[in-house]
């Protein structure tokens, strides 16, 4: 087993995986990548398991010095990527050498870079898994946030299996929504949507939401614009504490939107007014403080043609041309 040793971090730098889905049931938070897109074709690249285990950057700034050879890939948020110096293309093979140091500069566009390496980094699995534990439910120190000095293992890698892929940036950008300021999220209806009042029903048709200071990868709390109208008429822990899922939309207590993320709890009280579609998840994953977006509703089987296309977007990774 090889390690790469944590020479810097960024403003917070955890492992993470697909998470722990299959425990939610039990109480058992799910967290995982906030950007599963971006962390599921690093893996693709790479030839690994979509669950191997990434380092989830936010906004960039990590140093990473490796024991020995691999391959990595850099996904996600727009950083500049150098080994040894060396600038090296983002979404795509890049072969380390023994003493290599990796070095992401800070993030231009988007909130989370994701560092994948072949079969993935081999932190201790936990219930399962290795994603990260921020609200310390499961008491063990291996699913801590990374720091400096911090030795993260993984496999020797075989060279034979380097095979140059890249994936395109015309692809992303699709995804992303690079070209809109403003993103457009769209959601299927929620079990309490009938409870939202007439007067915001009509200001989703042409309101804009803003991500608020409050947010982090447990929920993205939403502000609206001064003349919004109250979701509903009489806001706050008015449910049975029902299922939740990443993409959740409540409404709690304080009248503000909170769409539920990565970090969320297995349950909630609140309103649960719609679900963001799976497609546009990597997209909320990606916002940070202050950027917008607008919400349209969408039938159940708009969703599901939605996630047949969000997959093959993400097996076309295998399809990509080799670098020249």
């Amino acid at each position: 087993m090889l390690c790469a040793k944590i020479v810097k971090t960024s403003l917070l730098s955890t492992v993470q995986d697909l998470g722990r889905t299959q425990l939610e049931h039990l109480g058992v938070r799910a967290s995982g990548a906030m950007d599963v897109f971006a962390s599921r074709v690093g893996n693709r690249l790479l030839g690994n398991a979509p669950d191997c285990a990434v380092l989830e950057s936010t906004f960039g700034g990590d140093k990473l010095v490796f024991d020995g050879p691999t391959q990595i890939a850099v996904t996600g948020a727009d950083v500049d990527v150098q080994v040894n110096g060396m600038k090296h293309p983002m979404w795509s093979q890049i072969y380390i050498k023994a003493g290599d140091e990796l070095a992401l500069g800070f993030v231009r566009e988007g909130a989370r870079a994701y560092i994948s390496v072949l079969g993935g980094w081999q932190t201790p699995r936990v219930l399962g898994s290795r994603a990260s534990d921020l609200a310390r439910a499961l008491g063990d120190d291996a699913l801590n946030a990374v720091s400096i000095g911090q030795a993260l293992p993984y496999l020797e890698s075989d060279p034979t299996t380097w095979r140059g892929l890249s994936y395109p940036l015309a692809r992303r950008a699709e995804l992303y929504q690079s070209a809109n300021l403003i993103k457009r999220i769209r959601l299927i209806e929620g079990p309490e949507k009938a409870r939202l009042t007439k007067a915001f029903l009509k200001y989703c048709e042409h309101g804009v939401f803003t991500v608020g200071k409050e947010s982090n990868r447990q929920a993205l709390t939403l502000e609206t614009e001064a003349d919004c109208p109250p979701p509903l008429s009489e806001p706050g822990a008015d449910i049975v504490s029902s299922y939740t899922a990443f993409g959740t939309i409540q409404v709690p207590a304080h009248g503000r939107l909170t769409v539920l993320m990565a970090d969320r709890q297995s349950t909630g009280g609140f309103a649960r007014i719609g679900q963001v579609v799976a497609a546009d998840l990597p997209v909320l994953g990606q916002l940070r403080q202050g950027q917008q977006m607008c919400f349209s509703w969408v039938s159940i089987e708009e969703a599901r043609s939605l996630q047949t296309y969000f997959e093959s977007m993400i097996e076309y990774a295998l399809l990509s041309s080799p670098l020249n």
